[in-house]
């Protein structure tokens, strides 16, 4: 299975994961361990077994080679439309790049528009290399303290930051996701770095858009699964974000970027 590439799930449909009507593929691997991941089966590199309620042996993750995965992204083209297409998400998409760069280069060639859902932390010429295929990118921003960052979620965000720097002046078009979590990224600290950070970035006119997305626990179920086979998958309750709170937060965006459209995801 070395050369064929670990996915999850292939959702179609989707209406939140870049423009237009898209077909996603939740690509199995993370670089960082975010404790309210809501697509915990994503984050380890394997494919890992579980028990469901009934006592089923089941897994999450299935290989696929890319002319497999070609083949069923090619016949919901017809759905796509002008601004549709297909979209790599993961965990971290970007960490199997090598493996699907000649899938890449057939949806190309078929004329698919693809976007890629990205955490950014990944070596610059993994990106870089991408940049010549993707049409666009969804760029989640966690935590912009480094110390935080690296305790919190195992990131380098001296790393993230030149991915970042790379990705805006490429002229692609980026929407730029913000995940509001209680207790983790929701502080007045993180807050004020996000929207000095967003500020400083928006006058490059490939920045479409920014989308600030409430943290959950609708992912728990997966959580409970995945604790069957594996002892170290532990669940981390979310607090609940209130609407005055994100649409405060909302507004303190809006007053230093209000040329660009936000908007607060509904989950």
């Amino acid at each position: 299975m070395e050369n064929n590439l670990l996915i999850t799930n292939i959702q179609r449909f989707c209406l939140s994961d870049g423009p237009g009507i898209r077909t996603t593929c939740f690509f199995k691997g993370c670089t960082v361990k975010c404790p309210w991941c809501c697509n915990p089966e994503n984050i380890n590199s394997c494919i890992e077994e579980y028990f469901d309620e009934k006592g089923n042996s089941l897994s999450f993750g299935k290989y696929y080679s890319n002319e497999e995965l070609y083949e069923i992204l090619l016949k919901d083209k017809a759905f796509y439309g002008e601004n549709g297409g297909v979209t790599f998400s993961g965990g971290e998409a970007l960490l199997q790049f090598y493996k699907y760069e000649s899938l890449l280069k057939m949806l190309k060639d078929s004329k698919i528009n693809i976007c890629l859902e990205t955490s950014l932390f990944v070596d610059n010429k993994i990106l870089n290399n991408s940049l010549k295929y993707f049409d666009y990118y969804i760029v989640d921003i966690k935590i912009l303290d480094e110390d935080i960052c690296k305790r919190i979620i195992g990131g380098d965000l001296s790393l993230f930051n030149t991915n970042l720097d790379t990705l805006i002046k490429s002229n692609l078009p980026i929407t730029l996701r913000i995940p509001v979590v209680k207790d983790y990224t929701d502080d007045s600290d993180n807050k004020s770095k996000m929207v000095f950070l967003l500020k400083s970035i928006v006058n490059y006119k490939n920045v479409m858009c920014i989308e600030l997305l409430k943290g959950h626990n609708l992912a728990k179920h997966k959580y409970k699964c995945l604790a069957t086979k594996n002892s170290s998958i532990v669940f981390h309750e979310i607090g609940d974000i209130n609407d005055d709170e994100i649409n405060d937060y909302k507004e303190s965006i809006e007053k230093k970027c209000p040329d660009v459209p936000i908007n607060i995801l509904k989950i």
